[in-house]
């Protein structure tokens, strides 16, 4: 059955998939599964009680995909801890307690 479906269509379904799914959990969410699990949220650093939207999520995920680790550098030297990607799309990760 697999082998029926187009070598672009596979693609498209392979970049709609690891391509959206964190933007799109993360905004409807405040995260993925994995977050979830580990017991952190992201949020809006102005309202704490909401999630960042679907197109701040976009930029987000795309700085830290584009940026990997030296992203993350930036943690230990930002006062409230955030990320770059953190920075530019104005999100705080918060923990929420294992679920």
């Amino acid at each position: 059955m697999v082998e029926e479906v187009s070598e672009a269509t596979r693609m498209i379904a392979f970049v709609l998939v690891f391509g959206f799914y964190d933007p799109l959990f993360t905004s409807l969410n405040g995260g993925t599964l994995g977050h979830s699990i580990i017991g952190i949220s992201i949020v809006k650093d102005d309202d704490s009680g909401k999630n960042i939207s679907f197109p701040f999520a976009i930029v987000r995920y795309v700085l830290k995909v584009l940026l990997g680790w030296i992203s993350l550098l930036t943690i230990s030297s930002s006062e409230k801890r955030k990320a770059i990607h953190d920075m530019a799309v104005n999100s705080l990760v918060v923990y929420k307690g294992v679920v």
